[in-house]
């Protein structure tokens, strides 16, 4: 009887030894399997976030500033051209149907400079192109200052509504009022190119200081 109360006593604890065995593995899965869980939460919770933050971004850059893809017109460019400084070497080019019609300004100490340029495109019909220009900027109330020998301070030192024209060609003080400037680019484009569309006129801004 002792020998089979022995016998069932080590059965029970093998068994017993057994199921401690089947449920720290049990265990084991479980914690494998809840942490398995919880990296593929993190990983939703991540793409998640990615997602939501580039929707953000796109969201913010289209509606969260509203002048943010708007072209600038002549005179917001002229403005901003005037806050500049002179040594900056700001510039305002204004093109119309393709790059060989353009009207150019330059920022001087006295005012934005017309520079209508002579160059081998246009220097066979070169008077006939600066007599149209001067004609128009005479209209304008603008006055020819002849000089002999044209360089640089003689051009930047052209007070208001003062033009020259040397071999390079012709330069004028047009002032600093924007809408001043914006109608004679208009007459400009009218009167020399034939191209009447103005408000499609592209605009370029540049500032090389």
């Amino acid at each position: 009887v002792m020998g089979i109360s022995y016998i069932v006593v080590i059965a029970f604890s093998l068994y017993g030894l057994w199921l401690n065995y089947k449920q720290s593995k049990v265990n084991n899965q479980m914690q494998e399997l809840l942490s398995s869980v919880k990296n593929i939460e993190n990983m939703i919770k991540i793409y998640i976030l990615r997602y939501l933050f580039a929707f953000l971004f796109i969201f913010t850059a289209c509606t969260g500033n509203k002048n943010a893809f708007k072209e600038i017109d002549g005179v917001e460019a002229i403005k901003m051209l005037l806050s500049a400084n002179p040594d900056d070497k700001g510039f305002i080019i204004f093109t119309g149907k393709n790059e060989v019609e353009f009207v150019q300004y330059g920022l001087e100490k006295y005012g934005f400079m017309l520079y209508w340029p002579i160059s081998d495109h246009n220097r066979e019909n070169r008077n006939e192109v600066i007599n149209k220009v001067s004609s128009e900027l005479n209209n304008s109330g603008f006055v020819f200052k002849p000089n002999d020998v044209i360089n640089r301070d003689i051009v930047i030192n052209l007070k208001y509504h003062e033009y020259v024209v040397d071999s390079t060609g012709l330069y004028a003080n047009v002032g600093n009022n924007s809408e001043e400037i914006i109608q004679l680019t208009h007459n400009l484009f009218k009167t020399i190119f034939q191209f009447k569309n103005t408000d499609k006129l592209k605009i370029d801004l540049e500032l090389k200081g």
